[in-house]
């Protein structure tokens, strides 16, 4: 698999809570997937693939990374 870096302060998919793809916290990053699918339950783009740099107006910073 090859690794997509994001820093968690940027807003996209790759920091959303509602990004469903295999994602980790790693030396100050968010590495993950290049590809995922939105959950967002009701949203036109629920169950879409969205690249881990694709954003919305629903996003929700991912909890993960706000735990210290």
């Amino acid at each position: 698999m090859k690794v997509y870096r994001n820093y968690p302060n940027i807003k996209c998919c790759a920091t959303c809570e509602f990004w469903g793809a295999i994602k980790r916290i790693y030396n100050n990053r968010v590495e993950s997937e290049e590809w995922g699918i939105c959950l967002i339950g009701e949203a036109v783009i629920y169950k879409k693939e969205k690249k881990y740099r694709d954003h919305c107006s629903r996003y929700l910073r991912w909890i993960a990374l706000d735990i210290k």
